[in-house]
């Protein structure tokens, strides 16, 4: 076999040499802010179609590029009904900013929010100031009624606060179904048997992914699942990529998402 001439040698060390700097840039700076609609169907007993934007984790510290196009491409869904699951702020400084940005969502049935941990860590005496200042409904270990056939239990984040099904549930009409939202997907077996579809974010899909491999941290509270569809029996589970980033201000192989979920009636 020939041996590579130094021109060549030198080629391949300079590749070698730049291509983390090159990576880290594109996770740092572009992925991050290189938001993903993902498009989802599912059927649950309704009698009528309805259209779901879920958000989750955008640990805002400003509404900045992502924030504004997660803002504009839930408008441009026309979503019957939006939900936000938790750490909408990672600090104290950004809650008037997670309020703003739930001001400015609106849909026909309402936008609903649960807390994640992170709201729990920042400020655990008020964990939602200015969120009654919105329009978004605050679901704490309870439920409403968002259409005559479906009904919104919202659960307090298992890994820092208390999560109170029975409770959450007790005023749920048999027969309807049941969108569960909380923050830590784990908590899903808790409630599978109990609910038709829940909701969550958390992991952020592993926030850095491995081709091939996959997720490379798995934080406590997301058991099992990390990102995508689940299912145990009747219930299924979407856990959200989230928009923003926790920990290391990095993306990598996982894009922020924002998932539109149409719900057809159950045939």
């Amino acid at each position: 076999m020939k041996r590579p001439s130094p021109r060549t040698r030198n080629f391949i060390a300079a590749f070698i040499g730049i291509t983390p700097f090159v990576l880290g840039g594109y996770a740092a700076c572009i992925e991050p802010r290189w938001l993903e609609v993902t498009e989802h169907s599912i059927e649950l007993p309704v009698a009528a179609p309805l259209t779901i934007a879920h958000v989750s984790d955008l640990h805002l510290r400003r509404i900045g590029a992502v924030e504004t196009a997660t803002l504009d491409a839930v408008a441009a869904a026309h979503p019957d009904l939006i939900v936000v699951t938790g750490d909408l702020f990672d600090r104290a400084p950004a809650k008037t900013s997670a309020a703003e940005f739930l001001s400015r969502l609106q849909a026909p049935l309402g936008v609903w929010y649960v807390p994640g941990n992170w709201e729990h860590w920042v400020d655990p005496e008020a964990q939602t100031p200015g969120i009654a200042t919105t329009s978004a409904g605050l679901l704490i270990n309870r439920a409403a009624e968002v259409r005559g056939d479906l009904w919104i239990v919202g659960l307090d984040d298992a890994l820092a606060g208390t999560p109170r099904p029975d409770e959450a549930l007790s005023n749920v009409p048999v027969g309807v179904a049941t969108l569960a939202l909380f923050h830590s997907p784990a908590f899903f077996s808790r409630i599978a048997d109990r609910i038709d579809l829940g909701l969550a974010g958390h992991m952020h899909g592993g926030q850095i992914r491995v081709p091939f491999v996959g997720a490379i941290v798995t934080l406590s509270g997301s058991g099992p699942y990390v990102h995508g569809w689940y299912r145990e029996g009747r219930a299924s589970l979407y856990v959200s990529r989230g928009i923003g980033m926790t920990i290391l201000p990095l993306r990598f192989a996982c894009r922020p998402e924002l998932a539109i979920i149409r719900v057809n009636p159950k045939m």
